[in-house]
């Protein structure tokens, strides 16, 4: 058996996808984006939302959402929230939440992979944004990057 039939097998709707997806880091050619998104600096409140990707370049599936803090000290446990939609009017599509295991001063933390079981659509020429809350009492800052399917729907 095939990963590529593997794929169909685990796919939501076996019907309307196809073995031909590409999965694409953000842009149509592939290249991998870091967005820097940082908390609000008052504990469990969203900061802002910011723009990951102006209009996606085709009908996608988001799969895998990666995010890293940028700090060596203590890591506060984070709530991150994908959404879609003009600023200003974003819709929350996904939330998911982590507190690190590396709870020290003395280095990086890892970077966490969230792979989703169920991908999210989003349509051609929709943006994309990203929003952080965490415990923390000051402003953190997180990089974050979205991996696409792109061309599943026959």
């Amino acid at each position: 058996m095939s990963f590529a039939t593997n794929i169909q097998q685990i796919t939501p709707s076996v019907a309307s996808c196809t073995q031909t997806g590409t999965i694409v880091e953000d842009t149509a050619a592939g290249t991998p984006k870091l967005t820097q998104i940082g908390s609000s600096g008052t504990i469990n409140t969203f900061g802002a939302w910011v723009e990951h990707d102006a209009s996606v370049s085709a009908d996608s599936w988001i799969a895998i959402i990666s995010i890293i803090r940028i700090s060596n000290a203590k890591g506060p446990g984070a709530v991150l929230e994908i959404g879609v939609g003009a600023s200003g009017s974003e819709v929350t599509k996904i939330r998911l939440s982590h507190k690190w295991m590396y709870d020290t001063d003395a280095g990086y933390q890892s970077p966490i992979i969230f792979s989703l079981p169920i991908p999210i659509k989003v349509a051609s020429g929709v943006r994309i944004a990203a929003r952080i809350a965490d415990d923390g009492a000051a402003v953190n800052y997180y990089k974050i990057s979205i991996s696409y399917y792109q061309g599943l729907e026959t």
